[in-house]
């Protein structure tokens, strides 16, 4: 079957035929903008009632194994998706540093460890200078820090900017590196990234993958999310949103946030 980007939605049937011919499917999603909405306060995110029902329907299926891929830290993830729902999904937060499979403690990738002490370092300088910076949310994580500039005034501009300039430099001198997100600088393990979380459910679900045949869908909307693409050249892959100038890996695109739980909900009923 060749894969063409395009709406997915205007290829849902070939699609859904497509993904009848495997025995797995494994399922990788991003969260903000993919599930959730952006907010101007990265806590104040909800997850709606359509997109739990899909996401509880897919949790169901015997022939789905799903996954939430965020760099939001894995303890927000399950608050967010509530006790119930995220005991059912496996559990990708950090960007992939954080790893949680159902059932299953929260490691941590060996990847990640020896930048953790460079990134706390790097937290307490940022804090105590942009600290009435007004707009600036600090959000602290395990193993990475970010800087949310969503609801900073535009008289903030040479602050962001500055700021950037800071994140470059450590970036130099340290084993990290800086993501340039939507209103978001996160400082993040340099050997991180999402696709750690289809190398480790490769590991996890070796024997399935063996005797099996299965195909791996991933959707998200971030330019973090195309090393999750680059790491499914032979999946199937959607890009939520418009399509950045420089292109991007997926084979389909979806719209918006609407149209991914259409899609979802149109897949968790394959058998």
């Amino acid at each position: 079957m060749k894969l063409t980007q395009r709406n997915v939605l205007k290829d849902i049937d070939s699609i859904k035929k497509y993904f009848g011919l495997f025995d797995k499917i494994f399922i990788f999603l991003d969260f903000d903008g993919t599930l959730v909405r952006f907010r101007k306060n990265p806590y104040d995110v909800k997850l709606s009632k359509k997109a739990f029902y899909v996401l509880e329907k897919i949790s169901k299926n015997s022939k789905i194994i799903n996954g939430i891929v965020s760099g939001r830290k894995i303890s927000e993830l399950e608050f967010f998706l509530g006790d119930h729902l995220s005991k059912s999904l496996n559990l990708f937060g950090c960007h992939g540093s954080e790893i949680k499979f159902k059932n299953m403690d929260i490691k941590i990738a060996e990847e990640a460890v020896e930048s953790i002490e460079s990134i706390k370092f790097i937290q307490n300088i940022i804090e105590k200078e942009f600290i009435n910076t007004h707009g600036f949310i600090f959000e602290k994580k395990e193993n990475s820090f970010a800087v949310n500039y969503r609801n900073a005034f535009n008289s903030e501009k040479k602050k962001i900017e500055y700021l950037k300039g800071v994140f470059l430099e450590f970036e130099k001198k340290y084993p990290v590196k800086l993501l340039d997100l939507k209103k978001v600088f996160e400082i993040v393990p340099r050997n991180i990234n999402k696709s750690f979380a289809i190398k480790a459910t490769a590991k996890k679900y070796y024997n399935i993958l063996k005797e099996n045949s299965c195909i791996f869908l991933c959707i998200g909307d971030d330019t973090t999310d195309e090393n999750l693409f680059m790491e499914n050249l032979d999946g199937v892959n959607i890009k939520v949103g418009v399509v950045s100038p420089n292109g991007t890996n997926a084979n389909f695109i979806l719209n918006n946030i609407k149209e991914v739980i259409i899609f979802l909900n149109k897949i968790s009923c394959i058998s």
